[in-house]
């Protein structure tokens, strides 16, 4: 007598295994489901790198306008006193103004304090940078009559003629921004109007100023290691020949540069997309 194993009783021949079809269509639907989900890791990467590059930068430009505010609040209430910015072609922009705080050289707690785009003083890279640099005022040796008040003259006088153009001793400026790589700053008037002249005179007095509008661009480290030092600085440069009028703030047209396509020749565009800029109005009491 043949007897049947318990096993194998009420099984089919098609109930032992897979067929060598449904291997072929499980591993092609994992393989599916390995190349979606590389796929949402890739796209989340990006995406975090992404952010972590914009918070590094809004971070950069918050520290620069946090140090400009400090300074502000910090400036001489004199009558005879002013306030004067100039930008000047290629990475020499530049802010100037007095501020009763210390300076790196000088006799006293107050000094004239700047903020400046360079390529020479404390950099050794060669990109563009924001320095700070502050240089103490001496003690008066004359005095100066404002209506009929007179003030020890320890600081210049600004004028039509005679604008304010002390800058720092080069020894001075210390690194504030490795990554911010040009500075615009406009007049905002009690007007409403936005004055960009680079001379002060008796027209722009503290009076007339309500406030004073700083903008920053700014290009992270992975940004600038697509590009050379020379490449840089030609952005920034660009940045400030941008098309602007006497009713514009810099990021105004800074904002058309970055958008308007051929504003940056030779310049990659993974690099122009990741230029960001910021502005801050500061008001002046």
């Amino acid at each position: 007598m043949i007897r049947t194993s318990a096993s194998t009783q009420g099984q089919s021949p098609g109930d032992q295994g897979f067929t060598l079809v449904e291997l072929m269509a499980a591993i092609a639907v994992l393989a599916i489901l390995a190349v979606l989900l590389a796929q949402v890791a890739v796209l989340t990467s990006q995406a975090t790198t992404a952010t972590s590059r914009r918070l590094d930068a809004t971070g950069q430009a918050r520290v620069v306008f946090d140090r400009i505010a400090s300074d502000l609040a910090a400036r001489p209430r004199r009558p005879d006193l002013g306030m004067n910015f100039s930008i000047t072609s290629g990475t020499n922009s530049s802010l100037q103004f007095y501020s009763q705080v210390d300076g790196y050289s000088g006799t006293r707690q107050l000094a004239t304090v700047g903020y400046m785009i360079t390529t020479s003083n404390t950099n050794a890279s060669g990109y563009p940078q924001l320095d700070r640099g502050a240089t103490g005022l001496n003690y008066p040796t004359s005095s100066t009559s404002i209506n009929g008040a007179t003030f020890p003259q320890f600081l210049q006088i600004p004028s039509s003629s005679s604008p304010f153009n002390t800058l720092p001793a080069s020894g001075d400026y210390d690194v504030l921004s490795g990554e911010v790589f040009q500075l615009g700053c406009c007049y905002l008037l009690n007007t409403g109007a936005l004055s960009t002249t680079s001379s002060y005179s008796s027209t722009y007095t503290y009076s007339d100023v309500a406030g004073l509008v700083v903008a920053v661009a700014v290009l992270d480290s992975q940004g600038r290691q697509l590009i050379t030092p020379s490449q840089l600085t030609q952005i920034a440069t660009d940045l400030n020949s941008a098309p602007s009028s006497s009713t514009a703030d810099p990021i105004t047209s800074w904002y058309a540069a970055i958008n308007t396509p051929g504003s940056f020749p030779n310049i990659p565009a993974a690099v122009v997309q990741n230029i960001r800029v910021y502005e801050r109005t500061f008001y002046v009491p």
